[in-house]
């Protein structure tokens, strides 16, 4: 039995080894690990809204708080968009717009909006009201693409957002950035977006052939220069993920 149990876990670890050789890491991993730090850090009994919070993914781990969650609609496990409330996940506290949520201001200690940007027609205006429903010094958890492809289609309305697009709407409604945090680098884009163009090629022995020259020869080649890299992410990446805290003395956003 133990001969066999050396075998199990020398395999395991060829197979580890091959994982990081030849494949890349899910942005979001990188993204998840971002949040689940950051709600740590949240004194315990403090109240959270979970703005577009979707199929609440985040909920496990917001134990230690007081969680309402805010979504348009309702999602299935699959994270397709639906109206049919009567679902297994749990319903949001507010069915509604993002940009418009029926609460009153400085209401909650904390705000997570993750990877929503980009799916509604109003994204400045949901800035706005996200910070007219944080009480003075609350903290906004907040992410979205800088590049990405069309998904979720219809609701659909932005490519990505800039450092400099924070910037300028946080500021504009009393909020200050404390961190903005690059999720990636250049030749990780690259990589991921690499491996996506398979779905482009129709002819099957070429798909084949495709795929072979990306997983073998490119993303290899790619994650090495991504570990030596130092500058890339000051240009091209999969997204920001923006902590920014309330301003203490703000005065009425118009």
């Amino acid at each position: 039995m133990i001969p066999i149990k050396k075998d199990t876990d020398r395999l395991k670890k060829i197979k580890e080894i091959l994982r990081n050789f030849f494949s890349i890491e899910g942005n979001h991993r990188q993204r998840d690990k971002w949040v689940i730090s950051e709600l740590a850090q949240i004194t315990p009994g403090k109240k959270i809204l979970d703005a577009g919070c979707g199929s609440q993914k985040y909920r496990p781990y917001c134990n230690h708080l007081e969680y309402k969650g805010q979504d348009f609609a309702q999602y299935n496990d699959k994270g397709e968009i639906s109206v049919d409330l009567d679902k297994k996940l749990p319903v949001p506290d507010y069915v509604s717009d993002i940009w418009n949520i029926k609460e009153a201001d400085n209401s909650f200690d904390a705000i997570l909006c993750t990877e929503v940007l980009e799916h509604i027609p109003y994204p400045g205006e949901t800035i706005k009201e996200l910070s007219r429903l944080l009480k003075p010094g609350g903290i906004l958890l907040l992410s979205a693409p800088f590049a990405c492809l069309p998904h979720m289609e219809p609701y659909f309305y932005f490519s990505g957002f800039s450092k400099e697009y924070y910037r300028f709407y946080l500021e504009k409604y009393g909020l200050e950035i404390e961190t903005i945090t690059p999720n990636g680098n250049a030749f990780l884009y690259v990589a991921q977006e690499s491996l996506r163009l398979r779905q482009f090629i129709q002819n099957r022995f070429l798909n084949f052939v495709f795929s072979i020259l990306v997983y073998l020869l490119w993303v290899p080649l790619l994650k090495f220069f991504s570990r030596i890299d130092k500058v890339s992410n000051n240009f091209l990446v999969f997204g920001y993920q923006v902590k920014a805290r309330k301003k203490i003395n703000t005065s009425r956003m118009t």
